[in-house]
């Protein structure tokens, strides 16, 4: 398997040093209160405020923009330092897959598109000769089920969002951590469930026939036959038993419910003081940072009310 999506497990000794490293880290995670300074505050002071954590040395002008680029920016940074404990198969499969599968996908819809990075180029070598180089082989398959269905966009997105979950549970699986197997099969079992409430409105706006329906469902029956939910799927034939089955069996999940269920297996991670869970736990926290600074930042750019922007990140009271 190639370096970059090799996933090499140490044993707990390994992130002895780290993991006292981590503890610190952890440590200046922003809390509630400095969300909620960032929302209210005058546009003017949003620069001081972010420059009074961790972020500051990455804050490069004034502009809203500045302060969005510096929160992305710090997090790269994590990543690459994180990058020196954990292998970069780890860091890659678990905190840079998104990007991946959306090259594959931007690979299927635009033939022609040129590439300069050697990882990327490799990469797509291999999935469009199918040999060449030891990339998984699910890179394979998502690319060449994106160019059977590429005449249809909302099934591209759903044959990557398919895809994508299951290269995630498998990976999961592979470091033998119970933390991070709980927290893929949380975040899969959520994600599939508002797939099929997403497909369920494509549905109901005609975007999608039988046909397309068969394999979405098809697909996901086939790839995650564990969730007791999936299992009627295979049964259903037309777009109104699947919408009976929708609204009878499923219920749509938000991402604040989503991401506090998610939050609360990241807290076993306060139990571990060595090995890979204290990387894992660390990253996806100041994951979560991130996404909440983001929109924070992004709805002061546009203008947005300070109580519209903390409903939208679950902090209001």
């Amino acid at each position: 398997m190639r370096e970059e999506f090799l996933m090499k497990i140490g044993v707990p000794d390994d992130y002895s040093y780290v993991s006292g490293r981590i503890k610190i880290l952890e440590s200046l995670l922003l809390g509630k209160e400095t969300f909620e300074k960032l929302s209210e505050a005058p546009t003017s002071e949003l620069k001081q405020i972010l420059a009074e954590t961790p972020y500051k040395g990455f804050i490069k002008g004034e502009e809203n923009s500045d302060l969005l680029n510096a929160v992305f920016e710090r997090f790269k940074a994590e990543l690459a330092e994180m990058g020196k404990y954990a292998s970069p198969g780890f860091i890659n499969i678990f905190f840079k897959n998104k990007e991946i599968f959306l090259r594959l996908k931007k690979w299927a819809l635009v033939q022609n598109t040129s590439e300069t990075n050697e990882l990327y180029l490799s990469l797509r070598k291999f999935i469009q000769s199918g040999s060449g180089e030891d990339f998984p082989v699910i890179f394979v398959n998502t690319f060449n089920k994106m160019i059977e269905v590429r005449e249809n966009p909302l099934e591209v997105g759903i044959v990557l969002d398919i895809y994508r979950l299951k290269y995630l549970m498998n990976s999961a699986n592979l470091t033998e951590s119970d933390l991070i197997k709980s927290y893929y099969k949380i975040y899969s079992e959520v994600s599939l469930q508002n797939m099929l409430f997403r497909i369920n409105h494509f549905v109901a706006s005609s975007l999608i026939d039988n046909t397309n329906l068969s394999l979405a469902l098809s697909l996901i029956s086939e790839n995650f036959s564990d969730f007791a939910f999936t299992l009627p799927l295979k049964n259903i034939k037309d777009v109104e038993q699947f919408e009976n089955f929708v609204n009878e069996n499923l219920k749509e999940i938000n991402s604040e419910y989503i991401q506090s269920r998610l939050i609360k297996i990241l807290d076993m991670g306060k139990f571990i003081n060595v090995g890979i869970e204290v990387v894992f736990t660390y990253l996806k926290r100041l994951e979560f940072e991130v996404s909440t600074l983001s929109m924070i930042l992004s709805g002061r750019g546009t203008g947005a009310e300070s109580k519209e922007i903390l409903e939208k990140v679950a902090l209001a009271e």
